[in-house]
């Protein structure tokens, strides 16, 4: 008898505890405090809502960003700031003439004549550089794909790292469009050679070969988005 008091005792005060927490989230200082946390939770879910690369867990930001379309200046021809997106460990890097960079005289103007668009332009050109080298290279018969895989898996991880770490840097006002464009370049170069492994292994050297040729490969679809955003946003009749 003593031990079922003691367990009603017990589920009473859990019955309690439950009552007095329902009456608190009933009062309007519980209903802030709930949507406060609710709002959390989901930014939490959200943020932390995993997918994979290459079998690396990435956060949903890094995926949408990595799909958006970003202007990137057709006028640009020159080597110019990186942002400290193609030397390991791919830390972001303040571009010391970021205001001071020079217009081509054939620029198309507005949006597309902006240091965004220009910074755009230089990291534009290097993935394509890079990219038909990397082609090249993947499409040769001797190349080690064990060994290959390692790499890849290695910059990709290292890659997500350092765009983790720039989006937890507090944003200063002169860096923030900087920061910006290293976000969203560097969710996107991550993404295009994930994908792109991912179609050489899946499909081997012939598979590729071809993808390549018919320019589907990742970078050569961003180059045709860019391309197709441009088109809709720069009218030379007017």
């Amino acid at each position: 008898m003593g031990r079922c008091a003691t367990h009603l005792t017990a589920a009473a005060k859990m019955a309690a505890k439950r009552l007095q927490a329902k009456k608190y989230r009933a009062t309007e200082r519980g209903s802030h405090a709930r949507a406060k946390e609710n709002r959390v939770q989901y930014r939490k879910r959200t943020a932390l809502k995993n997918t994979l690369l290459l079998g690396l867990p990435v956060c949903s930001e890094l995926l949408h960003r990595g799909k958006k379309t970003l202007r990137a200046s057709f006028a640009v021809q020159s080597a110019g700031p990186l942002l400290g997106l193609w030397n390991p460990p791919y830390q972001f890097e303040v571009p010391s003439n970021y205001n001071l960079l020079e217009r081509p005289s054939e620029a198309a103007g507005g949006d597309w004549d902006s240091n965004s668009a220009l910074l755009g332009g230089i990291q534009y050109n290097k993935i394509v550089s890079v990219g038909w080298d990397r082609y090249d290279e993947w499409c040769g018969t001797g190349l080690d794909e064990e060994e290959t895989a390692i790499l890849v898996s290695q910059e990709v991880a290292t890659r997500i790292q350092a765009w983790e770490q720039l989006r937890a840097m507090p944003v200063i006002d002169q860096n923030a469009e900087a920061m910006e464009l290293a976000l969203d370049w560097g969710a996107k170069i991550a993404c295009m050679l994930a994908e792109e492994w991912e179609h050489r292994i899946q499909g081997g050297a012939t598979e590729y070969a071809a993808l390549g040729r018919s320019g589907n490969l990742p970078w050569q679809r961003m180059m045709k988005d860019v391309m197709r955003l441009f088109g809709e946003e720069v009218d030379y009749d007017s």
